[in-house]
């Protein structure tokens, strides 16, 4: 895990509290910053699909 020197624009952060005499004070505080690295392009499958076949003989339903 790596130490920052603050929270910068984008980060996700989680705070919980009390309020005490007219101050706010934190019990938990949580951060988290982006992921910096772009995910890989993925690639989406092409499916050709081909007319079935004719049959020769009839089909009953």
């Amino acid at each position: 895990m790596m130490a920052t020197a603050g929270v910068a624009r984008g980060d996700l952060v989680f705070v919980v509290g009390v309020r005490s005499h007219g101050a706010l004070i934190a019990k938990l505080v949580l951060f988290a910053a982006p992921a910096t690295a772009k995910p890989a392009p993925t690639v989406t499958p092409t499916v050709t699909s081909t007319a079935p076949a004719a049959s020769a003989s009839p089909t009953h339903f």
